[in-house]
């Protein structure tokens, strides 16, 4: 939080998700790294059933964002909750919370509910697989039909990074002009430890990474905010 302006720039970013979300698009690769997403198994689930990450911005300590896998069966429901708090000095300037459930069936999307709030801003999004493909509803907009092959950006599960996308906090499709396989390296967890994960660089409207470890789960994020900050992720 270096100035008035800066601030301004991060409550605008973080307000449209910019710190996750934007620049991630649907036009990916789909057979880049294999099998249809909607058809493959789900990946990514911890075997402890949660994730939680700590939000760092420019050395503070932001929010939190966690997830819950209840498995039963072939059927998986996942739970995300995210909570931040942007502040200068002690006032907070930005508040954003978002919080969804994602149903999956023998690998395959099957819908979500998500309520975002940013400051004084609140939406939500329901998307459900019918015979026709993925039926996306934002509230503040019309409902629309896309591909099957449609997933929520929700990080956790690696076949995002070849699959057509919505933004679970608007409802909207999303572009981006590439993304690459950037290699193994080690990445720090909050703890101060680090373990070996796989780098996937998205770039677009905004520039993301994502990491996941030899086991496909997700181990970290970084991703540039409007004001040229980063939003860093560390895995608890």
């Amino acid at each position: 939080m270096d100035d008035d302006s800066a601030s301004a720039g991060t409550a605008i970013g973080l307000r449209r998700r910019a710190f996750m979300m934007q620049g991630l698009g649907a036009g990916l690769t789909v057979g880049m790294l294999g099998a249809s997403p909607a058809r493959a198994a789900t990946s990514g689930v911890p075997s402890e059933g949660r994730l939680a990450f700590q939000v760092w911005r420019k050395s503070a300590h932001i929010g939190q964002h966690t997830l819950r896998f209840d498995q039963d069966g072939d059927s998986l429901t996942v739970h995300i909750d995210v909570n931040i708090v942007v502040r200068v000095g002690p006032v907070p300037v930005m508040r954003y919370t978002h919080s969804a459930r994602e149903h999956w069936q023998g690998g395959r999307f099957q819908g979500l509910e998500a309520t975002t709030h940013s400051n004084m801003d609140k939406q939500s999004v329901v998307a459900k697989r019918t015979a026709d493909g993925i039926y996306i509803q934002p509230v503040a907009r019309a409902p629309y039909t896309t591909s099957g092959d449609t997933l929520p950006m929700t990080h956790w599960n690696r076949q995002v990074m070849k699959a057509p996308l919505f933004n679970p906090d608007n409802g909207k499709l999303l572009r981006e002009t590439s993304r690459s396989v950037k290699g193994e390296e080690m990445v720090k967890l909050a703890d101060g430890s680090s373990v070996r994960a796989t780098r996937y660089g998205v770039v677009g409207d905004a520039t993301l990474d994502d990491w996941y470890d030899v086991n496909d789960v997700w181990t970290a994020l970084h991703s540039r905010v409007v004001d040229g900050s980063y939003i860093e992720y560390l895995r608890l």
